[in-house]
Formats: C-alpha cells, sequence, structure tokens
C-alpha cells in the first residue's frame, strides 16, 4: 500500500524518506519547497568576525576606562587621607612630647618645694 497524501507532506517538509515494505519511497522537494525552507545563516567573511571582535573589544575597554578614571580618583583620595593622617600623628606625639615635658617640670618643681629647707650652722 503506497503511503497516503499527508505522509508525504510531512515527509517533504521534514527533507526525510520513509520506508516501506518491499520499496524504499524517497521524496524530493519542489523548488517552492526549497525555497521556502529556512536557510541556514551564511557563513560570516573574516572581516565580519573581526569588525565584531573589535566592536566588542571596544565596548570593554571603554568600560574599564571608566573603572580606571573611578579608581585613580579614589587612589588619589587615599592619599590624601594618609598625608593628613601622617599630619595627625605628628601632632599627636608633639602634644604627647609637650605633655611629658610638662609632667617633668611638675615634678622637678615638687621635688624643690618638698625639700626642707638646709640646716645652717
Amino acid at each position: 500500500m503506497p503511503p497516503n497524501l499527508t505522509q508525504i507532506r510531512s515527509l517533504r517538509e521534514s527533507g526525510r524518506h520513509f520506508n516501506y515494505p518491499k520499496h524504499r519511497y524517497v521524496v524530493p522537494l519542489t523548488p517552492w519547497e526549497l525555497a521556502m525552507m529556512p536557510q541556514p545563516p551564511r557563513p560570516r567573511t573574516l572581516m565580519e568576525k573581526i569588525q565584531q571582535t573589535l566592536n566588542t573589544l571596544t565596548g570593554k575597554i571603554d568600560g574599564m576606562a571608566v573603572h580606571v578614571g573611578k579608581i585613580s580618583g579614589l587612589l588619589e583620595e587615599v592619599k590624601r587621607l594618609n598625608n593628613i593622617l601622617e599630619q595627625k600623628e605628628d601632632m599627636i606625639n608633639k602634644l604627647e612630647k609637650r605633655v611629658d615635658e610638662l609632667e617633668q617640670y611638675t615634678r622637678k618643681e615638687d621635688v624643690i618645694k618638698q625639700r626642707p629647707a638646709p640646716i645652717q650652722k
């Protein structure tokens, strides 16, 4: 028994063949059916591939440039804050030294005041 019309159409759409007892039916596609089939994407030329890669890389480099600008601004701020920190540490050291000197002066004055008057002979 030969295949019916719906089987032939489905085979034409799929581009496959089917086995029938004793015979093998191959259903060729008509030129119109071939024209209506989706075409595979045409292979891109080397220049198109290179251009697409360059566009991708350019976008990535632009993004990196923005980040580098932000990072350099933050580095300048860190340097400025480190400079301020060093100034504050110097001021603290000077104040600690001054407090130590004043404490030493106070101790000397206390010793002088507490010293008993010399005994005269």
